[in-house]
């Protein structure tokens, strides 16, 4: 199994795909969805230091705390996220970069 990510480059608020790879694991083994009180299904506990050792050598343009937010995304779209140590916070109105994980696709069959 693997989880692929990608990443943009956020400019004026449009999204233009840089780079794309696959990381070891499951979405799971990087993210995981935190308790509903209040019910926040967009929220996840990001496992940052494992997500960056996974990721290839360079794979990164910049420094994640200063311009890498950090998505959770399936073929709908994506939630940024936030509560990170890592990765900076999602917030609009800046050019950044924007490192997605996906989410599996759903199986239209079952």
């Amino acid at each position: 199994m693997t989880v692929k990510i990608e990443l943009t480059r956020r400019h004026y608020g449009i999204h233009e795909l840089v780079a794309e790879t696959e990381i070891p694991g499951e979405l799971g083994d990087y993210a995981t969805p935190l308790a509903p009180n209040p019910p926040r299904y967009d929220e996840y506990a990001i496992d940052e230091d494992k997500l960056i050792a996974a990721l290839p050598d360079g794979f990164l343009p910049a420094y994640p705390r200063r311009r890498v937010l950090l998505a959770i995304g399936d073929e709908d779209g994506s939630t940024g996220q936030s509560g990170l140590t890592r990765f900076r916070n999602w917030a609009k109105y800046f050019d950044a970069y924007t490192l997605t994980l996906m989410k599996p696709e759903e199986n239209a069959d079952g």
